[in-house]
């Protein structure tokens, strides 16, 4: 009897902490109950290669590159988490996309693949945030996909009511799947160490983004009363970090490749305070039982 084939879909494998996060749970959550039904378990992963390091978060063997995947031997898929349905304001234009696809051929030929089996998917979606969509895509675009779905957890109320405008069934409202980790452990260990982190990050759909100017007057008075000020990022901001350079302050960055995901972690759980852009700042720092302050640049942080 052949086995299924199940994917469990997310944006891995682009070094950003929160997505790594997501699938860490989410392979840990579904592993043996998968495998105890039969499933043949691949991860879809946004790298082109297979040299980022995701042996702290999965196995690696079932990590694969979303254009090695054959979409018509694909039984099932899992929506592992996160913001995976939006639209925003300066998107790619259409000729850019053709062209990317024009010397992408393996990449184009996959994503037909996948369209044309679209309807043949079992589908569920756990923890997936929906919106916004400022730009040229609606929430219809994405019609084809919510839609037929054998179970559809949201993660917040933007999303759920974004999938009742479009009537999707076995619709629930959840929320992030990373609340299923467990970090009381370090709750009791974590001793006062008179240090704030600021998490920001890169981003460049409205005129909400704080950059480390923003902060400075916050950040003055804080070290006047002897509190160290870290800058924490959690993906590749290139602008921030160039940013943070110019400034001559301090920041630490998420990166497989120079430290484990649990030593990220660690260093988290010692600070006094976060403040935040990032979604999953203000979800660690709950985990961690952190008080934490959010900069709402974008609807899921409201």
């Amino acid at each position: 009897m052949r086995k299924k084939n199940i994917v469990i879909e997310g944006a891995y494998g682009e070094s950003n902490f929160g997505d790594d996060a997501l699938l860490k749970v989410i392979y840990r959550e579904l592993k043996d109950f998968l495998e105890l039904k039969n499933y043949e378990v691949t991860i879809c992963s946004k790298m082109t290669s297979l040299k980022y390091p995701v042996v702290d978060l999965c196995d690696e063997k079932v990590v694969t590159p979303k254009n090695n995947i054959d979409w018509t031997k694909v039984d099932s898929v899992i929506y592992g988490g996160g913001t995976q349905f939006y639209s925003f304001e300066n998107e790619k234009s259409k000729l850019s996309i053709i062209k990317h696809y024009l010397t992408n051929p393996k990449e184009l030929y996959s994503r037909l693949t996948r369209r044309q089996n679209e309807s043949e998917l079992e589908k569920h979606f756990v923890g997936v945030g929906i919106g916004p969509f400022e730009g040229k895509n609606k929430i219809e675009d994405f019609e084809y996909v919510l839609s037929d779905n054998k179970s559809l957890f949201v993660r917040d109320l933007v999303s759920y009511s974004y999938a009742e405008k479009l009537k999707l069934n076995n619709v629930k409202l959840y929320t992030d799947i990373c609340f299923l980790e467990n970090y009381s452990h370090l709750h009791r260990t974590r001793k006062f160490t008179k240090k704030v982190a600021i998490i920001l990050r890169d981003w460049n759909h409205n005129s909400n983004n704080v950059r480390p100017q923003d902060l400075e007057h916050v950040v003055s008075q804080l070290l006047e009363k002897n509190i160290e000020v870290e800058y924490v990022l959690f993906g590749h901001d290139i602008q921030l970090e160039q940013e943070l350079k110019a400034r001559d302050l301090d920041y630490i960055s998420y990166d497989l490749n120079l430290s484990s995901f649990d030593d990220f972690i660690k260093n988290l759980a010692s600070y006094d305070l976060i403040v935040t852009s990032r979604y999953h700042g203000l979800i660690y720092g709950l985990l961690l039982g952190i008080p934490s302050i959010v900069i709402n640049i974008e609807p899921k942080l409201s």
